[in-house]
């Protein structure tokens, strides 16, 4: 018994490797943080380009009006600026005109009260899905991001 106390009194004096469990703890916690912000940072820089490729598609359609009602091939090209890596993206475009003196949306073929073709607006919305790298229980690991740009055309 009093080799054992002998033992236990030694180790419990000797602190060589403290060092090392601390250092395991810090160098796993840092390692954590690490890999949490490299994921964070590729989910801004898809929402980045989320909003590069929307402004793509409304610079298309700031050409002339006739590629501004052109939706599929506006919604075409976005997914070709988007290209390799548009597998799971929607892109949408819309249409919507306007009169200055009325509320809500009208017809585009039509004349407006002062004999003026209405305003004409494009709006491109890109969305997609992106899944986290390094997923962590309790906390979203998919995210819907989402951007969009809009422009008077006439």
């Amino acid at each position: 018994m009093t080799r054992l106390s002998t033992v236990l009194h030694r180790l419990k004096k000797d602190d060589r490797g403290n060092v090392t469990i601390e250092m395991a703890f810090v160098f796993s916690i840092l390692a954590f943080l690490a890999l949490g912000t490299f994921d964070f940072g590729r989910l801004l820089f898809e929402r980045i380009r989320l909003e590069q490729l929307a402004r793509t598609g409304v610079q298309i359609g700031l050409r002339s009006q006739s590629d501004a009602i052109n939706i599929p091939t506006i919604e075409a090209a976005v997914l070709t600026a988007a290209e390799p890596d548009n597998d799971g993206m929607a892109v949408t475009a819309v249409n919507t005109c306007e009169c200055p003196e009325s509320t809500g949306s009208v017809s585009c073929l039509t004349t407006c009260i002062d004999d003026n073709y209405p305003q004409l607006f494009l709006t491109v919305t890109v969305d997609r899905d992106y899944a986290m790298l390094f997923g962590v229980p309790g906390f979203v690991e998919n995210w819907a991001l989402s951007a969009n740009a809009s422009i008077r055309v006439r």
